[in-house]
C-alpha cells in the first residue's frame, strides 16, 4: 500500500511537467472588405473556411509547438512567422502569408513540431468562384430596383 501511495504521488507531481510539452497560441486577425470586390487567399498553411454574418474577414490561427519552449514560440510570434498581410490593387484584395517558406525549428533537444490550424471566417455576402477566390456580387442598379 505504501508503494502504491508513493507511485501515485510521483505520478501526480510529474503530470504537470509532462503536460507542458506543448505550447499553444491563438491569433486573430481582421481585415475590412468594404471597398473590395474580389478576395484572393495565398496562405502557406492549409485552412478551412466558415461563412459568417460579419462584414469583415477574420483569420483565426491556432499554433501548437511541440518539443519547444514558450520562449521559442514567443520569439517566432514576435518575428512574424505566422503573420498574414493584405495587399490591394484596385478593387482586389489579396491576403498572403508573410513567411512563404518556414524553415524547420531546431533546438538543442531536436526538431520542434508545429501544428497550425487556420480557420477563415468569410462574410456571407461573398461568393466563392474558384479554390482560393471570392467575389462580392454586384448590387442591382437603382433603375432595375424601380421596375
Amino acid at each position: 500500500m505504501k508503494r502504491l501511495s508513493i507511485l501515485l504521488v510521483c505520478f501526480v507531481l510529474l503530470l504537470p511537467w509532462s503536460a507542458s510539452a506543448q505550447n499553444r497560441f491563438i491569433k486573430h486577425e481582421v481585415f475590412a472588405l468594404d471597398s473590395f470586390q474580389t478576395l484572393q487567399l495565398e496562405l502557406i498553411d492549409a485552412y478551412q473556411t466558415t461563412v459568417w454574418a460579419g462584414n469583415t474577414l477574420m483569420i483565426k490561427t491556432e499554433i501548437r509547438l511541440y518539443n519547444g519552449s514558450e520562449g521559442i514560440l514567443e520569439h517566432f510570434l514576435k518575428e512574424g512567422r505566422y503573420d498574414v498581410k493584405a495587399d490591394s490593387v484596385g478593387s482586389s484584395l489579396t491576403i498572403r502569408s508573410v513567411d512563404q517558406v518556414r524553415q524547420t525549428i531546431k533546438t538543442a533537444k531536436g526538431e520542434c513540431y508545429e501544428a497550425i490550424d487556420v480557420e477563415i471566417f468569410i462574410p456571407e455576402s461573398l461568393i466563392k468562384t474558384e479554390e482560393h477566390h471570392w467575389i462580392k456580387p454586384e448590387e442591382e442598379s437603382t433603375e432595375a430596383k424601380k421596375d
